[in-house]
């Protein structure tokens, strides 16, 4: 993807843990949709949020070169990848938290790595809270451990992390909840995605006016994934006028895009597409 439209999407999960440490629905029918299950329990304030559906990814042998470079950096999350399903990251513009949260089937092991070399908790409803952790991260100033998650956490103050925990427990409300924006874009996006990211004007800016973008990938054929971009203006106005300067760039991308196709739906503009399996960490500035 070109720089314009890659600039607010390529917030990967370990992209996020790096700035941090070194400062960053579809209606269930037969299946739950997993994007939103994570999106529920990232907090309101959320300006920056994605998800990476890794146990899909281990699953799927084409989509091995993606996974390879999506965990590059062995310690990153600290747990081991392999016992990682699904992540959860969002971030707020203001520095206020940048929250990771980990969902897998994690044993004693996995837990005590989670509380690593971390000197003091708190105890807050069924949550641990580990602080004064050194290591790899030791910039991650809070570690929870919550029944089957582990939350990752820079934040300004303990009661953002506590804010998160609540909102897991469904105590506050979470983003996807709470913002129309949010969900307007989200049930109009493939469930279901291998990776999902949703930036909001405030965070990364405006490219052609609009007020939120969005984009899924699923696994498509042997060889391809399945696109969708989603884009929320004002008004239908400003939706005809930027959707076809968004086409054009992709139509400059050297990708091997097949199927692209666009279209308005009032204030929204789609972008679909098929693209190859080998190109999609390219595509989304990861490689």
């Amino acid at each position: 993807m070109n720089r314009k439209l890659s600039r607010g999407l390529t917030v990967s999960v370990m992209t996020i843990v790096i700035l941090a440490a070194f400062s960053g629905c579809i209606e269930e029918e037969k299946e739950t949709n997993i994007t939103v299950e994570i999106l529920k329990m990232l907090p309101e304030e959320s300006e920056s949020l994605t998800v990476f559906n890794l146990k899909a990814m281990r699953e799927e042998p084409n989509l091995k070169e993606y996974y390879d470079v999506l965990t590059e950096e062995p310690q990153a999350l600290i747990l081991p990848y392999e016992d990682i399903d699904l992540v959860g990251a969002c971030a707020s513009s203001s520095g206020k938290f940048l929250i990771l949260i980990l969902k897998g089937t994690f044993g004693d092991t996995d837990i005590e790595t989670a509380r690593g070399e971390c000197e003091n908790v708190e105890h807050y409803k069924d949550a641990e809270i580990w602080t004064e952790c050194g290591g790899y991260y030791s910039e991650v100033n809070s570690r929870v451990i919550l029944n089957e998650l582990v939350m990752l956490c820079k934040a300004e103050n303990k009661e953002s992390v506590k804010m998160a925990i609540d909102t897991i427990g469904g105590i506050k409300e979470s983003v996807y909840d709470s913002d129309e924006d949010v969900r307007d874009v989200v049930n109009r996006l493939l469930p279901n995605g291998i990776t999902t990211t949703i930036m909001k004007e405030s965070y990364a800016g405006s490219w052609y006016g609009e007020i939120i973008v969005g984009f899924t990938a699923v696994k498509g054929n042997e060889d391809t994934v399945k696109f969708k971009m989603v884009l929320k203006f004002k008004t239908k106005e400003d939706a005809a006028e930027h959707g076809k300067e968004v086409m054009e760039e992709f139509d400059k991308e050297e990708m091997e895009i097949s199927n692209l196709e666009m279209k308005q739906d009032k204030e929204f503009i789609e972008i679909t597409g098929k693209l190859p399996i080998k190109n999609l960490s390219k595509f989304l500035g990861y490689s």
